[in-house]
């Protein structure tokens, strides 16, 4: 299938993409259905199959190889941009979106976990420390019962230049607790810490927690995920943690649709000026986004 028109909506963020070059292909094989007929061909170091008249897959395999160095950087670059709009996405997409009551929103809290053992710089021993957090966390708020357990939240591991490594998340709808509890509750997952001359007193982790209701905070997180993709040690793991009951972003590619919701929404909405882009899948591109309140509701017709 084709369209000119795309909306991608994140909650409150409303994203608008309008094809001037050539129309979108979406849906089953459309990623396929532009691919070189007959033999293999390589892209980005991963060899494809063959595809036939009809675009149909006829064979597909993929072998990874060394990257050659001058399409090594263009590679991480574009996966930097499309992880960071996924980050985005998702962050905006739970930001304020989740009911306290029926009608308070909880509010984001962003929390740091760090780490003062300087003997534990690798993920291997940190990435479980972080997860016994979470499980003790939804264990203090929500009980026992594990389908009670429901804490959502996005997490991205960071290395700071000592090696250290600290733990950024965002939690979407934890209700309040004391740093105090926070603090006990991280620290009574880590191992005693012995005084050493770095570390004196045998701290053993430390927990930041601020409240953010600005939508700002959608790239907050990003910027670790950005640097994140440049640190070899990370290379091949996991940049950030989603935990499973995300809400996550709607595509429309109803033409009628996204012409109409973008017609109804008023201009002091936008959350910068329009710019235009050139995409190798999709040619010219025009992009607009806004910011809604959290009052407007969307419809097969629109907003």
């Amino acid at each position: 299938m084709e369209t000119s028109n795309k909306a991608v909506i994140s909650g409150r963020l409303i994203e608008f993409y309008e094809f001037t070059s050539r129309p979108l292909k979406y849906g089953a094989g459309s990623r396929d259905s532009h691919k070189p007929i007959g033999g293999t061909y390589w892209e980005y170091g991963h060899e494809y199959g063959a595809f036939n008249e009809d675009g149909k897959l006829i064979a597909r395999e993929i072998r990874h190889r060394e990257i050659e160095p001058e399409t090594k950087e263009e590679y991480i670059e574009r996966s930097i941009r499309r992880a960071s709009s996924q980050m985005k996405r998702l962050i905006s997409a739970n930001h304020e979106q989740h009911l306290e009551t029926e009608t308070l929103f909880f509010t984001t809290k962003f929390l740091t976990l760090t780490l003062a053992d300087r003997s534990l710089l690798f993920l291997e021993k940190t990435n479980p420390l972080f997860t016994d957090f979470i499980r003790r966390l939804n264990r203090y708020i929500y009980g026992n019962d594990l389908k009670n357990r429901k804490l959502i939240y996005i997490a991205v591991p960071e290395r700071q230049e000592d090696g250290v490594v600290h733990y950024h998340t965002l939690l979407f709808n934890m209700p309040f607790v004391t740093q105090k509890t926070l603090q006990n509750i991280w620290e009574s997952g880590l191992e005693n810490v012995i005084a050493t001359p770095t570390n004196p007193k045998g701290i053993k982790g430390i927990v930041d927690i601020r409240v953010k209701r600005s939508w700002k905070i959608c790239f907050y997180l990003t910027k670790y995920l950005t640097k994140n993709f440049h640190d070899p040690t990370l290379a091949g793991r996991r940049k950030y943690f989603p935990s499973l009951k995300l809400l996550r972003p709607k595509n429309v590619y109803d033409e009628s649709t996204v012409i109409g919701m973008q017609s109804s929404i008023p201009p002091e909405y936008l959350t910068k000026p329009p710019k235009e882009f050139y995409s190798s899948y999709c040619g010219n591109v025009k992009y607009t986004s806004f910011l809604v309140p959290n009052s407007f509701t969307i419809n097969d017709n629109g907003i």
